[in-house]
This record gives C-alpha cells, structure tokens and sequence, in this order.
C-alpha cells in the first residue's frame, strides 16, 4: 500500500466518521489492513522525531537524504 493511500484512508475516516468496514470496503482491503495504514499515519502525525517522519515519506524525498535533511533544518 501507498502512503498516498494510507493518508486517504485516514483523512477518509475521519471526515467521513466511516467505520472499518466501510472503508474496507471503498478501499478494498481488509479491516485488519485498514486498521494498520490509519494506525501507522496516526503515530507518524503524533510522533515528532524528524527520524520515523522521513522513513514514513521517504517514497517522497527528491535527492538524497542529507540534502533534504539539510533543507528541512535549515
């Protein structure tokens, strides 16, 4: 699964107040699955290590890595 997927999963649950199920459904996976991709970005969201923030969107990061960090820092 994409990270876009996994934010439209989450962003979809919460605007919608849909149930598991629900978004099992318009997503196409299991509730088990759905569970995992909204857990995942809700910690990625609560977490504030600059550390688990770039493994998360490292699908993302345009060059190598010391150089975004150097722009995120900067």
């Amino acid at each position: 699964m994409t990270v876009v997927e996994k934010v439209s999963i989450f962003v979809y649950t919460l605007s919608m107040g849909a149930s598991r199920r629900d978004v099992g459904e318009r997503f196409q996976h299991s509730t088990e699955t759905i569970i995992r991709a909204f857990h995942e970005v809700l910690e990625v969201i609560c977490d504030r290590r600059l550390e688990h923030f770039m493994k998360f969107w490292k699908s993302y990061v345009i060059g190598d890595e010391d150089t975004w960090v150097l722009h995120m820092t900067s």
